[in-house]
């Protein structure tokens, strides 16, 4: 049996709509990134909800701590790792 610690962690672009998530790592973080999603406030623990991917650019509509909901690009939906 896997410990929590070794639970596979998938990128959120891959989760579909309707999934409540848990932010656990960040891929190839760049000064930029992590300055965009502190201004975001979304941070290690945070919990994501996929309400709608976007079909035309994968784009996805979250929402997260009870904010209203925020497009992100799949660019960033690639580099943020969630179990």
């Amino acid at each position: 049996m896997a410990r929590p610690s070794q639970m596979i962690r998938e990128a959120l672009s891959e989760i579909p709509p309707h999934q409540k998530v848990h932010l656990h790592a960040i891929a190839r973080s760049s000064k930029e990134l992590l300055h965009y999603l502190n201004q975001l406030n979304i941070k290690l623990g945070t919990t994501i909800e996929v309400l709608q991917m976007e079909a035309f650019d994968n784009s996805l509509l979250v929402s997260f701590d009870g904010r209203e909901a925020i497009t992100i690009s799949q660019k960033v939906a690639k580099r943020l790792l969630v179990k």
